[in-house]
């Protein structure tokens, strides 16, 4: 009996064998390539997301030269001035009310007097010829199509063109950029990485309505743009937003339609700063090695370095060389990589892996058009100064000045000498040679106010 029940087949047992096969099968040649082709699927976007990201770093972190739109010189930072005057820094009693004056058409109740405010505390002599339409000597009212200071305008341009519009430029940047970049920052949304572009778009809808420090009124707010919002998008959805909020208004027409007369018969902004953005009305070096000129003053250098600084500190990078492409680009800063990443921002791209050190920053931007001085008395605001060791005799240390009394040889500065200076607020004061048992003031190099070329020949 008991042989004859194991030698018998169980029918049960073979169909149970028989559907395991089965679903084995199935399992191996159906399910497991679907469960790995998802995984690899996930993997992939990951790594496109990832490509993204670091495409988009690479991108934000570039700003333009100097562009030529219709024969208007202007910067990605200051395009729209285009609109507003053609671009004309000695532009007088324009605009609304003929109460407007320069580039960015400041207006007599705004932003005029304000100005002359600024031009005065920047340096009191150069513009003298502005004092008496300061807040000190006239109302505002009082500017409101005032030959006398249409005449003072101009001669202020006239006697030092380039310091003047820099002097426009800063003052939007200061009193302008940076209060918007600010105030979104402590929303969570970082728009210092951004392109000079999308910083110059949002400068001309806040130069219009003056909403962008206003959380109920706010374009950026209502549009909806968030950290992940590629460039694009952002500009598009600006200016939609903007143009929705004020339907039936020049505003509608300047910024969506093109050709319109809003927007000087030529192209509305949101397709200018598309073409910006894709690369358009860059202006050719005629050298070897193609590229773009651009128009460097002390002053906009300057600008770059206190952003980068200011990157720095809010990002929490740390003290080290950086080995990124993109300087910084792995949270890694030192003294020489305040100013690569400064230079880098502003088109400069042509530098080794992880921006200029000390020692190639000097020939590096001589062979661009840099002046070097050599006496220290003649160092001024936005000079990078480089620092002997004289141990050594060779370059050890560089820092850009923010201000500098020859009388007490004290500065303000921008410097990443150590983890403590990334942390905190700058600039800060200190005196010029700062370490005097081992370092020596060596040279400054100074940003020529003319054009540079941004990239070099191979």
């Amino acid at each position: 009996m008991g042989g004859s029940a194991a030698g018998a087949v169980n029918p049960f047992r073979a169909v149970r064998r028989f559907l395991i096969g089965i679903i084995s099968t199935i399992l191996v040649s159906v399910v497991l390539p679907l469960v790995l082709i998802t995984s690899a699927a996930s993997r992939m976007e990951q790594v496109i997301a990832s490509m993204g990201t670091m495409q988009q770093s690479r991108v934000s972190s570039m700003s333009y030269g100097t562009l030529d739109i219709e024969g208007c010189r202007v910067t990605a930072l200051s395009y729209f001035t285009y609109y507003e005057s053609h671009a004309r820094y000695d532009a007088v009693l324009g605009g609304r009310e003929r109460g407007c004056c320069g580039a960015y058409q400041f207006h007599y109740r705004y932003e005029l007097q304000p100005f002359i405010d600024y031009a005065l505390s920047q340096d009191s002599n150069r513009y003298s010829v502005l004092a008496p339409y300061g807040s000190a000597s006239t109302s505002r009212e009082s500017l409101k199509d005032n030959a006398g200071l249409a005449t003072a305008w101009q001669a202020a341009s006239a006697l030092d063109p380039d310091g003047f519009r820099a002097l426009q430029d800063r003052y939007v940047y200061e009193t302008k950029w940076i209060p918007i970049r600010d105030f979104h920052a402590a929303r969570g949304l970082q728009l210092d990485s951004r392109p000079d572009v999308i910083k110059g778009l949002i400068l001309s809808i806040h130069n219009r309505m003056g909403l962008e420090t206003n959380a109920s009124l706010s374009i950026i707010i209502r549009s909806g743009v968030t950290n992940a919002t590629p460039n694009a998008e952002f500009i598009t959805s600006l200016c939609d937003t903007f143009a929705a909020a004020y339907p039936d208004s020049d505003i509608h027409d300047r910024y969506v339609v093109d050709y319109s007369s809003a927007a000087c018969g030529s192209v509305s902004e949101k397709t200018m700063a598309l073409n910006i953005l894709n690369g358009e009305y860059g202006i050719p070096v005629s050298m070897t090695g193609g590229g773009q000129l651009m128009t460097l003053s002390p002053e906009r250098f300057l600008q770059e370095v206190a952003a980068v600084a200011d990157m720095a500190r809010n990002n929490v990078w740390h003290y080290g060389h950086s080995t990124t492409q993109v300087p910084c680009e792995d949270g890694m800063i030192a003294c020489d990589r305040l100013e690569s990443r400064a230079l880098w921002n502003l088109g400069f791209t042509d530098q080794r892996t992880g921006g200029e050190i000390v020692e190639s920053l000097i020939p590096y931007l001589q062979a661009k058009g840099a002046i070097t001085i050599t006496d220290q008395s003649q160092v001024q605001a936005g000079d990078i100064i480089i620092v002997g060791a004289y141990a050594t005799g060779k370059p050890d240390h560089a820092f850009t000045v923010a201000s500098y009394d020859p009388a007490t040889g004290i500065c303000t500065k921008y410097d990443e000498g150590d983890e403590w200076r990334i942390h905190h607020e700058q600039p800060f004061t200190a005196p010029l040679n700062e370490w005097t048992d081992r370092r020596y003031f060596m040279m400054a190099l100074r940003m020529p106010g003319g054009e540079m070329p941004i990239l070099m020949a191979a």
